[in-house]
This record gives C-alpha cells, structure tokens and sequence, in this order.
C-alpha cells in the first residue's frame, strides 16, 4: 500500500506543475488504498473555518456495515446541534444527522455562525462532547460518502478566464438586461465531480459549492481531509491558482 507521505509527495508534485487556465486541471481519481488512514480511537475533529475561503463542508453517506450494535443506533432518527469557539476562533455549529427513515443515513456539517442570518441562528441540543461520543461508534465504518463545501465569493474576485465569469452572461437585448445567474458544471477524471454557483439577488456574491464523492471510512481528520480536498481544488479551478497541498 502506498504511504501517505508517498501520495503526498506525489500530489504535491502534480500541484507545482498546474497551470492558472482551469481547463489543465484533470486528476486522474485515486484508488481507495490512496485514501488509507490510521484509525485511531481519538474523537472526531472539527475543522477550522476561521480563515478558511469556505463556509461550510458537508459529509454526508450511507453506512456500510452488518454490525448489530451500529444498525441498532441507527434505528432511531438522532439529530444533534452544537456550537464551539476555540481561542483565536470565530464561533462555529456542528450538525449531526444519523439514521431514521433514511437508512444507513450517517451526515455530519461544519458551518461558521456567520453563515446564518440572525432569525436562522442554530438551536442548539446538544454539547460538542456529545456528538463526538456518538460519532465514536462509528469511527472505522466505511461509508458512501459525499463531500461538499460552500465558498462565498465577490464575483470581482473571479478570474476572467475562469469557468464562473467565462459562463456567466450578463447582456442587454432590446434595452433589456439578461443574466446568467448559476449554473451546474459536471467535472470527469478529477477527485471532484460538480462545482455550481448561484449569484445572490442585489449582490455581488456568488456561492461556489464544490462536491466531491468516494468510499471513505469514518475516521478522526475525515473531515479535515474532505474540506482540504475541496479547498485546495477551489483555489485551482475557480481561482486558477497554483496549489502545492499534502492531500
């Protein structure tokens, strides 16, 4: 099997030879061995989105295991919220969502409370402690996973030859003004499957989410990995910037 230190460097190779024109940016997907961590019983971490480009990341999927004392937890819908502000940190929620009428159904989110207008602030249920001890019975169940990560951005910010400006028309017909406001890009031979937009009404911001999905086991920097996967292919795709990054 090949080490993580071995895929890094690999991939840290591939990052320096990029190029800005998002249309050189095909990875070829790597098999499940190149994913391959230590499962460890340390806690499930959260990652930091302070000063992160993204938003929120989501990890949502379905369980695969035959482990009674696992099927039996997700008999039960359980739905957990919770917030944490870490020294130095901006306050962020946490979202835990297993079983119930979706079966197998195992979703876990990271969000910074700014995301949230202040009639829709989160309510919290639950302690960051808590979610973590759930999440502790699944640590090493493989799951279907799928990634996604929202990133707000000033539509000024994006580069000219970029997929978002190159495909967002903005024109006037007949003395009126006709736009392209979101679209939905599907990416093949790369680690990441959809990057969509939306330009919100009377702004300048575009949502960017990025998507991303594999078999992947539950693990403590599951959630690390998959928002370092997706940050780093949202500075190349969407800003054409040159990423050297340990994946």
């Amino acid at each position: 099997m090949e080490s993580r230190s071995d895929f890094a460097s690999t991939t840290q190779v591939f990052y320096q030879k990029l190029r800005p024109d998002w249309f050189s940016m095909m990875l070829e997907r790597p098999s499940l061995n190149d994913f391959a961590v230590s499962l460890t019983s340390m806690p499930i971490k959260f990652p930091n989105l302070s000063s992160s480009k993204c938003e929120r990341i989501i990890a949502c999927g379905s369980v695969e295991t035959d482990d009674e004392s696992i099927l039996n937890l997700l008999k039960e819908r359980t739905h957990l919220i919770a917030s944490f502000t870490r020294k130095g940190e901006v306050k962020h929620y946490v979202l835990l969502m297993a079983g119930g009428r979706k079966n197998h159904h195992f979703h876990l989110e990271v969000a910074r409370a700014s995301r949230f207008p202040a009639k829709f602030t989160p309510k919290t249920n639950a302690k960051i402690s808590e979610i973590q001890e759930f999440a502790d019975h699944f640590l090493g169940v493989m799951l279907n996973l799928s990634y996604s990560c929202d990133f707000p951005i000033d539509f000024n910010e994006l580069p000219d030859n970029g997929p978002i400006r190159l495909l967002s028309i903005d024109a006037k017909v007949a003395g009126t003004r006709v736009q392209l406001t979101e679209g939905t890009l599907r990416v093949s031979g790369s680690r990441i499957d959809e990057i969509s937009w939306s330009r919100r009404e009377n702004s300048s911001i575009v949502l960017v989410r990025l998507e991303s999905s594999s078999q992947y086991p539950i693990c403590e920097n599951y959630l690390f990995e998959g928002h370092e996967l997706l940050e780093s292919y949202f500075r190349a795709l969407v800003l054409g910037m040159p990423t050297a990054v340990d994946i």
